[in-house]
């Protein structure tokens, strides 16, 4: 359970799952950014336990996550959220996000859509 990452036919395919705290998400981020640079990126939230924590630090997980990511600028990266809760919470992420951030980023609840969307151009 937590955060691990792995490179798949150019698709960097991020598992996020379990009780990860909003530190540690950072912390891993920090620690993979590197090698995700150049690369689209799924993120999948399944299996996941979001916790209210995450929208108590919205506002400071935004202005770090665009910190870190900002390394990856023009890439895309797919959110994969099943559940309606961690979709809605997704999008909402997504929305508060816009303008800010370097990186093109969708949420999905379909797998097959989301690589689709990061394999077609631009």
């Amino acid at each position: 359970m937590g955060a691990s990452s792995k490179l798949e036919s150019g698709i960097v395919f991020v598992s996020i799952s379990g009780d990860l705290k909003p530190e540690e998400l950072l912390a891993f981020c920090q620690e993979n950014i590197d090698s995700w640079v150049g690369k689209p990126a799924l993120w999948d939230l399944e299996g996941f336990n979001f916790s209210r924590e995450y929208l108590q630090q919205a506002p400071y997980l935004i202005r770090e996550t665009v910190k870190i990511f900002n390394r990856r600028a023009g890439e895309k990266s797919a959110v994969l959220a099943k559940s309606k809760v961690l979709y809605g919470t997704a999008r909402m992420y997504q929305q508060m996000r816009d303008g800010v951030g370097a990186v093109q980023l969708r949420v999905f609840d379909d797998r097959e859509r989301a690589i689709n969307w990061l394999q077609a151009p631009g």
